[in-house]
């Protein structure tokens, strides 16, 4: 998932500090082979507690921008880790918003979240809106086109 560093931008210009998670596959991917092996074969080894989410994090703004330029699937591909970031599983503990940019169908992909936004496009004037939206300085108004709950009965709760 590709975020736009202008989201970053904008966010850190109303005055937020913002963090943009690297997850421990990414990590692992930049090792050279011997030590990612290691890595890799560690990983699993410990689930971090809730507090290291909960003590540093007064909120998480989870950004979907999924482009698959070579078909229509535009799922998200999580990686393979275990009580980390990257899967919101922490959803409850901390309030989270999750973001789709580009596809109105990602909340298949996290029915866990209560706050879900389409933004259908990431254009400057979007982020802009929506940043507006998310600081409560204007409403969400608009009629989605689409089916977002996909027509699956967990992403309504």
């Amino acid at each position: 998932m590709v975020i736009p560093i202008s989201f970053l931008n904008k966010l850190e210009a109303k005055g937020f500090e913002v963090e943009i998670y690297e997850s421990i596959m990414d990590k692992i991917e930049k090792l050279p082979p011997a030590e990612a092996s290691k890595q890799l074969m560690n990983m699993y080894a410990a689930k971090a507690p809730i507090s290291s989410l909960t003590d540093k994090y007064d909120l998480i703004i989870q950004v979907a921008h999924v482009v698959n330029m070579f078909g229509t699937v535009q799922r998200i591909g999580w990686k393979m880790s275990k009580g980390t970031p990257d899967i919101p599983w922490y959803v409850h503990e901390i309030p989270t918003i999750f973001v789709s940019l580009s596809c109105p169908f990602h909340l298949a992909d996290v029915p866990q979240v209560k706050t879900y936004i389409n933004t259908y496009d990431k254009n400057e004037h979007t982020l802009d809106a929506l940043i507006e939206k998310m600081l409560g300085r204007s409403e969400f108004v608009g009629v989605d086109p689409v089916d977002s709950f996909c027509g699956l009965p967990d992403t309504r709760w």
